[in-house]
């Protein structure tokens, strides 16, 4: 697998240095909504607004990894995974694969650790070569520039 990890804190890519900072502002980035709270799971659904544009409609959940190995007794850097998907996306591909239905919804991970704040995620052409799926090319890599250009605004 060919997961690509992206350094953003240090001062190098991006002003934010903490891990519940560069959640917020991927979150926000999706949702149009800045969040202060960081329960250990957090779920939003969709509130479309008149004038919104549709496709940038998502279902997420940000899940507090550190804050879940605290309760359990352990120490964990701060760690965080976005959980966030469109379905008019999604579903055509789990409809036409069914165990594509383990990697979506799209996952980010953002940890910190000693050179600042990272970002991970596997691109979504990484899970379908995996998968062997085929056919829905043009609608993976949609979805994986989707997710670059959400990447971008918190770098």
């Amino acid at each position: 697998m060919n997961t690509r990890s992206i350094e953003i804190g240090a001062g190098r890519l991006s002003p934010v240095g903490h891990v519940p900072e560069v959640s917020n502002l991927f979150l926000k980035a999706v949702q149009g909504h800045d969040q202060t709270q960081q329960p250990r799971v957090r779920p939003h659904a969709r509130n479309p607004k008149k004038g919104d544009d549709r496709r940038r409609q998502y279902d997420f959940a940000d899940i507090d990894q550190s804050a879940a190995a605290a309760q359990a007794g352990l120490t964990l850097r701060p760690t965080t995974l976005l959980v966030f998907g469109n379905p008019k996306g999604g579903t055509p591909l789990m409809e036409a694969f069914p165990a594509f239905g383990l990697e979506l919804p799209l996952k980010i991970l953002v940890w910190e650790d000693p050179s600042g704040v990272m970002i991970s995620n596997t691109p979504l052409k990484e899970s379908a070569a995996r998968y062997k799926v085929t056919g829905m090319e043009e609608r993976i890599d949609a979805i994986d520039r989707a997710v670059d250009a959400l990447l971008r605004l918190v770098m």
